[in-house]
């Protein structure tokens, strides 16, 4: 009988492919995008380099269809925002990677699944494990589900970047705590957040504030 240690990863595994809401067809490539290096020869580092790639060519594609009003500046400056360890080790959390991975017992030990840098690697490994068409359907489906999001975003563009003047003061907005737990709580469940009533409360009288000029951008 499997022990309670080898078989949690499997679990692990299972949930992920749940959260994502897709079963990855190449069953080999998908474990090798959950195994570190310090567990076996067959590790993920190769996968990353691909998936580091592949996460750089969707997020451009993204914000080149959805913020056609932004130059490449404003779009390089987003994409790093998005394409970086911090923002991995997030979505990591999210799709429940330290009980999927694949350690070693000293890896495991030393606390490697909740290594940010661990977690983050994984994430752009499994993005080079999918099959291109099969994305693709995915991508469809959860735009379908989800794209009432990207609508409010992009009404939120269509006002902010209508003059240099409010794409300043937008730019300070972004930097506020709340709109950063907010938006990042938006971008994660995929939905509309209405959870914490008085940040929305103290974000609608920030934007006031800047709306009106009371506050240096």
């Amino acid at each position: 009988m499997p022990s309670d240690a080898s078989s949690k990863p499997v679990r692990g595994a299972a949930l992920v492919e749940h959260r994502l809401g897709y079963r990855f067809a190449e069953r080999a490539l998908f474990e090798r995008a959950l195994t570190h290096r310090s567990f076996g020869a067959d590790h993920n580092e190769r996968l990353e380099f691909l998936g580091d790639a592949v996460l750089s060519l969707a997020v451009s594609r993204l914000l080149f269809d959805r913020f056609s009003g932004s130059d490449e500046g404003d779009l390089t400056r987003v994409r790093a925002h998005l394409v970086r360890e911090d923002s991995l080790h997030k979505v990591a959390l999210v799709l429940g990677l330290p009980d999927a991975l694949k350690l070693s017992e000293g890896e495991a030990r030393g606390g490697g699944a909740a290594r940010p840098s661990i977690l983050a690697d994984a994430v752009e490994a499994l993005l080079a494990t999918g099959d291109a068409r099969s994305l693709a359907t995915a991508r469809k489906r959860f735009m379908r589900a989800h794209g009432r999001v990207f609508w409010v975003l992009g009404i939120m563009q269509t006002f902010w970047y209508s003059s240099d003047r409010r794409r300043e003061r937008f730019v300070s907005i972004c930097r506020d705590r709340d709109v950063q737990k907010l938006t990042f709580d938006a971008y994660m469940n995929k939905e509309l957040v209405r959870s914490k009533p008085m940040a929305h409360v103290r974000i609608f009288f920030k934007d006031l504030a800047h709306l009106v000029g009371l506050v240096a951008p």
